[in-house]
């Protein structure tokens, strides 16, 4: 590297500092009060105090700054929120301005230049993304209608898990076996069937290293960004090929003098209603409009339920009175000659608390989705500058001893006599305001409905001890490892799994 462009880095990072300094001390000069701060250094900021878990790392710092304060990660400046009623005041007041997502790599390419619901900014696109995700999926119509296939999905589970526990291979990978069912799920909510060959994981981080020191990216650094563009073209191969195979599938069906009537109406699957989409409105439902829909049902919606699923097991195992509880409640509602059904699920409310509890836990993602402040507001009497990124550590409200008693422990009882509304602003495993996921019905009625049946058909054991340690992501929590446990068939259920 010669010395101009060494000079020309030393300048562009200077200019991003300067900049960031001229920022803020405006801010200041003018009366208006940033929140608190660590001591930051040149260029890098607060990156250096980053450690993973990271909102375990900011919850140490919170502790010492406050439940609002403020970073400066690279040339983003950031504020992180720790306390439940600034939650409140973001997603309440300030949930407009809030409800835009950062510019980043991942958005860029994977995203479709920020194009899908996930990464689109606010505004009558994203609204449009969200609504139709909605009428096709995630409605509560929808989910109904889905009973029957994730009934199938389940069943299919279960019968592998009896068919290996009786072969004598009794010890099961449950990471694998939860994403398979999930995925099926998703998959036959899309596209009316399973996709065997798929094997689409998410990026692991949302937000890299090179978004908050963009020089690192015109260097290449570590391969991030080139990383991501293979996988995204991958990626878009796999879903090009979902599209253009429905496509072919109505076609010939047409050809054939099969069309939609009205009791066609109510099989219709997703790639169904948005392929009518497209035909209605070409121009605006292009097919990078399908693949993005398409792409955030396969991702978010399997995903974080294999996720939570593995860490309720994992948490079960760990508390054996819980699982004798669960057991309890199944065989006092459920007859031994079948196995839980759709419709059985609001008398196993003991289950939905085993759910909401691992999710408060061990939520998805402990620091939300990234927002994005649009323009200047306040948060807790603080000023926040336009172009802030807000980073809400749900992780530490979860386990907040002001808000929950004995915070850390694994108490499903918690959740029994209560609505979910009653926690309002102290539990938010799928988000607040208008970002909020808008598939929490649909992931807890199946995440139930798979817990039910593991609980109702097998006993188990762990085959090792139960390794409760998260991976260090920055935006994601699954397991270190995956949970492998041992199954043996209930002898009370034996006869009616031998018939599935």
């Amino acid at each position: 590297m010669d010395m101009e462009i060494i000079s020309g880095f030393v300048a562009v990072l200077a200019a991003i500092f300067f900049l960031y300094k001229f920022l803020f001390s405006s801010a200041s000069k003018h009366g208006k009060s940033l929140p608190p701060s660590p001591p930051s250094i040149p260029i890098l900021g607060h990156l250096h105090l980053l450690k993973p878990p990271f909102q375990r790392t900011f919850h140490a710092l919170a502790q010492r700054h406050g439940p609002i304060f403020s970073l400066r990660l690279g040339c983003q400046p950031a504020v992180i929120v720790s306390a439940s009623w600034a939650a409140e005041e973001c997603f309440t007041r300030n949930d407009v301005v809030f409800a835009d997502r950062p510019k980043c790599l991942v958005g860029q390419h994977v995203g479709y230049n920020s194009s899908i619901m996930l990464w689109a900014n606010y505004g009558s696109h994203w609204r449009n993304l969200r609504r139709v995700a909605t009428v096709t999926t995630l409605s509560q119509k929808q989910i109904n209608l889905m009973g029957p296939a994730r009934q199938v999905e389940v069943r299919n589970m279960i019968r592998d898990l009896f068919r290996s526990s009786e072969s004598g291979n009794r010890s099961v990978n449950l990471n694998e076996a939860f994403a398979k069912q999930t995925r099926n799920v998703v998959m036959r909510a899309v596209n009316g069937r399973p996709w065997e060959i798929m094997t689409m994981n998410p990026p692991p981080e949302l937000i890299t290293l090179c978004d908050f020191v963009p020089v690192l990216r015109w260097v290449g650094y570590k391969g991030i960004e080139k990383e991501m563009i293979k996988l995204t073209k991958e990626r878009d191969a796999v879903l090009q090929s979902l599209i253009d195979e429905h496509r072919e599938s109505r076609a010939t069906r047409r050809t054939g003098g099969v069309h939609d009537d009205e009791q066609e109406e109510e099989k219709k699957t997703m790639m169904d209603e948005l392929l009518d989409l497209q035909e209605a409105e070409p121009e605006y439902y292009t097919d990078v409009t399908l693949k993005g829909l398409v792409l955030v049902m396969l991702l978010a919606g399997s995903d974080t339920s294999t996720q939570t699923l593995e860490w309720a097991m994992a948490l079960i195992l760990s508390h054996p009175e819980v699982l004798e509880k669960a057991k309890t409640e199944i065989d006092t509602h459920i007859d031994k000659d079948r196995i839980v059904e759709d419709s059985d699920l609001p008398r196993l409310t003991y289950i939905s608390c085993i759910i909401y509890e691992t999710l408060r836990l061990f939520l998805p993602a402990p620091l939300l989705g990234p927002h994005y402040s649009s323009q200047d507001c306040t948060i807790g009497g603080y000023h926040v500058p336009k172009g802030t990124l807000l980073l809400v550590n749900a992780w530490a409200i979860h386990r907040d001893p002001a808000l929950w008693d004995e915070p850390t422990k694994f108490k499903p009882e918690r959740f029994e006599n209560e609505t979910l509304e009653g926690f309002s602003f102290k539990y938010f495993p799928f988000g607040m305001g208008r970002r909020a996921c808008p598939g929490a019905n649909f992931a807890l009625r199946n995440m139930t409905l798979v817990l039910a049946n593991l609980l109702q058909c097998f006993d188990w054991e762990a085959a090792e001890p139960v390794d409760l340690n998260q991976r260090a992501d920055f935006t994601f929590t699954p397991k270190e490892k995956p949970l492998h446990a041992i199954c043996h068939p209930r002898p009370s259920m034996k006869g009616t799994l031998s018939q599935i």
